[in-house]
């Protein structure tokens, strides 16, 4: 039996629960707020066999409430329950900001083993997006720490394994994004490199397998086209090629590529909305101001 893992967000839909029914062979990891799992939702899970839940956890109450809000920790900590209970394996998504980093020090890893986690994914915070908060970017110095502390956790034999996307560079190897080992497609069916850079691809997905491509002329009909051809997703993973490990990330340790990656887009293919957006005054200078307030925070 081929086991392949897909992730994907839940919000107890039962179209995403229906997919992996019929994917039995199939291994989905979904990620949660955890608010919406109940006994029955958690029994289905445990029938299933196939569905890993990533449980959202920003820390003890004080750190998960002042981001999801409050009574979500107390929630979460009864959701766990459940799922332990019932025999399912799952795991923690932990985003680490300015303000979060000293959990590791109360014990949090502990906690959650105690709980029944079995693995984790340990992303950083990036300031993407309207309403971005600076404040709780972490230094670089706070992202060592959790590489360290996650390295040191994960060799000493308990069973939880912690995956640290940007600060565990001998074991994910560099960026994966634009298609190299990871792409991000949203509710419409666009393309991005990756989650936290929010410029899509030229090429729609669903346009893709409808075959309006084809009908322009166009030989792209599925998603490894669209990751051969777009020319934005070519140039990420040319840069990814050439850059330390240990600076993987694009965005927040090579703002300098990341200028230079939107700029090719500008003036390489015209006809994209967001080219047009960078070819302009105002998207240059917030291109220019955006790359200014990341090198604060680059290794």
């Amino acid at each position: 039996m081929s086991i392949r893992q897909y992730n994907f967000f839940f919000s107890q839909n039962p179209t995403q629960i229906a997919v992996a029914e019929r994917h039995p062979d199939k291994l989905f990891q979904f990620y949660t707020n955890g608010t919406l799992i109940t006994k029955e939702v958690t029994r289905h899970i445990a029938a299933m066999g196939n569905l890993v839940p990533l449980v959202s956890v920003h820390g003890f109450q004080k750190e998960t409430d002042a981001i999801r809000g409050n009574g979500v920790y107390e929630r979460v900590m009864r959701t766990m329950d459940y799922l332990t209970q019932a025999g399912v394996v799952w795991g923690i998504s932990f985003v680490l900001t300015s303000q979060n980093i000293d959990v590791f020090d109360a014990g949090f890893l502990d906690t959650m083993v105690e709980k029944g986690a079995m693995l984790g994914r340990f992303l950083t915070y990036m300031p993407t997006g309207r309403g971005s908060d600076w404040n709780l970017v972490p230094t670089p110095n706070q992202r060592e720490k959790q590489g360290e502390i996650l390295r040191t956790f994960n060799s000493s034999g308990i069973p939880f394994f912690g995956i640290d996307y940007m600060n565990n560079p001998d074991f994910v190897k560099g960026c994966q994004a634009a298609g190299i080992r990871y792409v991000y497609v949203d509710s419409e069916a666009n393309v991005y490199p990756c989650v936290f850079l929010p410029v899509p691809s030229i090429f729609n997905l669903k346009d893709a397998y409808q075959g309006v491509y084809s009908q322009q002329g166009l030989e792209v009909r599925n998603l490894r086209d669209i990751l051969i051809k777009d020319p934005l997703f070519r140039k990420i993973r040319e840069l990814a090629k050439q850059r330390d490990d240990h600076k993987c990330c694009l965005i927040i340790d090579n703002p300098a590529e990341l200028k230079e990656a939107c700029s090719m887009l500008a003036f390489a293919y015209p006809v994209s909305d967001f080219s047009g957006f960078f070819q302009n005054e105002l998207g240059q200078a917030m291109l220019k101001e955006y790359i200014s307030l990341l090198r604060n925070y680059a290794r």
